[in-house]
């Protein structure tokens, strides 16, 4: 069988909408529960930010002649020499025909000939056929973290005060883009807390202060799911429910 060869470009405003939904119908939705992906402004969002000439994202398309096909989203990681792969995505009718490592392969050349050594994704652990892919592409695992759903009905906390220092800015952008973030002062302590659509997600350490923020404003402003994301098991808290374990993969990179 001849090989395919694909064309791989950066991303054009006009093939935005295709690019958002290859990669939405690529994963489950379960898999997209912290990803801006699944906001109902992310076209908006990534049209403005083509516009960034300071950006730190990068969009790759693979077309088979007229076809968008496949396509990735990339990231700077700022001062160091790693850059992280967000997204990977092909349609399904082309999968398995070596669309991902035609995108990948052209990737990482055009960030080796910026002078970055490495390469960083995250995969869910379920995801075995990503998963098996990245082994066979070289990468290996680095760590891990664990994502889980907070039930705060179950949680019996006295009510306190927090402050919410950027809500206008939060309102306007989540009203845009369907995403944003919280910025929450509470007893000396600061934390920003991701909003999307109308789940929140913390990330860190799982605290007291998380417990009580994460209750007050689900009760408070009405959020749907409340999740968290840490490096430790605790699977022993009642409110807590494991949700999945997110594998932290690296490349190293050899030109």
């Amino acid at each position: 069988m001849m090989k395919e060869i694909y064309k791989i470009k950066q991303l054009e405003k006009d093939d935005v909408k295709v690019f958002v939904r290859v990669i939405r119908e690529s994963f489950q939705s379960q898999h997209l529960i912290p990803s801006i992906y699944r906001s109902k402004g992310v076209e908006h969002f990534i049209l403005n930010e083509l516009d960034n000439i300071f950006s730190p994202y990068l969009y790759f398309v693979a077309y088979n002649g007229s076809q968008i096909v496949g396509c990735a989203e990339f990231k700077i990681i700022a001062g160091s020499d790693t850059f992280f792969l967000n997204m990977i995505a092909s349609e399904k009718e082309f999968k398995g025909r070596g669309i991902g490592k035609a995108i990948l392969n052209f990737a990482i050349n055009f960030y080796a000939g910026l002078g970055y050594k490495n390469l960083q994704l995250d995969v869910y652990q379920d995801n075995n056929a990503a998963l098996d892919w990245y082994f066979i592409m070289g990468f290996k695992q680095l760590d891990y973290k664990f994502l889980y759903e907070i039930k705060t009905s179950i949680l019996n906390l006295e009510e306190t005060n927090i402050y919410i220092q950027n809500f206008p800015q939060y309102k306007i952008s989540k009203e845009s883009y369907g995403f944003n973030y919280f910025d929450v002062m509470f007893d000396n302590e600061s934390m920003r807390i991701g909003v999307i659509e109308d789940d929140l997600i913390f990330r860190g350490d799982y605290s007291d202060s998380v417990k009580i923020v994460a209750k007050l404003l689900q009760d408070k402003l009405h959020f749907e799911n409340i999740y968290f994301i840490g490096t430790d098991n605790m699977t022993n808290m009642a409110e807590l429910l494991f949700m999945n374990k997110i594998l932290r993969m690296e490349l190293k990179i050899q030109i």
